[in-house]
């Protein structure tokens, strides 16, 4: 590993390739998935600019198994990816916008028009425009 700045990148794509492959194959979705929440856990608050969709690819490819549960409701992971799907819906990227829009839905609780009705009203008016 490089570290540069703030970051650490590996030094070689294969080096990356190697290090992906160890973890086996019917843990990897979990692990993706608990490595972006551990990622977005440690940055709240901070302006990610984007590592933001890095953070929500992670939490996306988690959930992307067959096997992966649904997460518990969580506000902060909802209004997240409102913000990630927004950035993307202002490049154009309507497919990565809509996926990140869907994953919206699963973090928020059944009651969320009563208790985050306003994070819901972003969220289906983003799923219309999509």
């Amino acid at each position: 590993l490089e570290k540069s700045s703030l970051e650490y990148r590996f030094t070689h794509d294969r080096v990356r390739e190697a290090s992906h492959n160890i973890i086996p194959v019917d843990i990897r979705a979990q692990f993706h998935f608990d490595l972006g929440i551990l990622l977005f856990s440690t940055t709240r608050g901070q302006e990610l600019g984007e590592d933001a969709f890095a953070i929500a690819d992670l939490i996306n490819r988690g959930m992307q198994s067959p096997s992966s549960k649904l997460p518990a409701p969580n506000e902060d992971i909802a209004d997240f990816f409102v913000l990630v799907a927004t950035k993307a819906l202002e490049r154009a990227d309507h497919v990565a916008g809509l996926s990140y829009l869907k994953l919206t839905r699963l973090f928020l609780p059944q009651d969320h028009w009563l208790n985050h009705y306003y994070l819901s009203i972003r969220l289906y008016c983003l799923l219309a425009n999509a």
